[in-house]
């Protein structure tokens, strides 16, 4: 795919490790930095804001489920139940694996 000989036909730009030079300052080499205003950059959601949505959203998939067809909700609920016990279990086991992996003496 690549030959090994082969070199690339532009010039590559040199890279330094800082994003500015040691000497000088932005204004003195002609360089800018330009940066979107407060009010055009999004925020991130935070780790409560995230959660309350998926609660609210994992709410409304229950309430419209279990609210359906009576029977069959019910059965699906029975299911659901018994799989979120084995999802814990297993979470449990990951849990202690991992703290006896962390923990282990070197």
């Amino acid at each position: 795919m690549f030959l090994p000989d082969s070199r690339p036909s532009l010039p590559l730009p040199r890279f330094s490790r800082h994003v500015h030079g040691s000497e000088g300052d932005a204004s003195e080499s002609g360089e800018m930095c330009v940066r979107l205003g407060l009010h055009i950059q999004e925020e991130d959601e935070t780790y409560l804001q995230k959660a309350d949505k998926l609660n609210s959203l994992m709410n409304a998939v229950t309430d419209k489920s279990v609210f359906g067809d009576g029977e069959n909700t019910k059965v699906r609920v029975a299911e659901l139940e018994e799989e979120v016990q084995t999802l814990k279990k297993v979470n449990i086991d990951l849990y202690d694996f991992s703290t006896q992996l962390l923990t282990k003496p070197t």
